[in-house]
């Protein structure tokens, strides 16, 4: 999980950089899925997820929104990669990229609460509905 803004400083940085050729992890602090969804949940106000997926569900899952997006010419909602990365412990290191540029990548919390507060915004001035 990484901020966009921070996938952009960071690009910027290493264009004006003399390091070529190189690959980087970019994720700001490590959470679980289930972290992430409860954080949205509780600045949203609304009740956290309370349905765990179990592997079987999101294999399930991927397929049948495979053959739906097929049936309505649409990206799925979820992918095989996504279900199967949801029911693992994955841990990413983004020490190369802050020792490579001196980054400091934006709190995940700091990043969440200003975009559900301009999506609350858009909300209520009826640009989502």
């Amino acid at each position: 999980f990484v901020a966009a803004k921070d996938v952009v400083e960071i690009m910027m940085r290493l264009m004006k950089s003399e390091i070529h050729r190189e690959r980087f992890i970019l994720n700001a602090e490590d959470w679980s899925y289930q972290k992430f969804l409860f954080q949205i949940a509780d600045l949203l106000g609304k009740k956290r997820p309370y349905i765990r997926a179990l592997p079987w569900m999101t294999e399930l899952f991927w397929r049948l929104e495979a053959i739906r997006a097929l049936f309505i010419n649409h990206t799925p909602l979820i992918s095989r990669e996504t279900a199967r990365v949801a029911n693992r412990t994955c841990q990413f290191n983004a020490a190369k990229i802050k020792t490579s540029t001196g980054f400091e990548f934006t709190p995940l919390i700091k990043c969440m609460e200003e975009t559900t507060e301009k999506f609350k915004e858009d909300v209520a001035a009826g640009k989502i509905k």
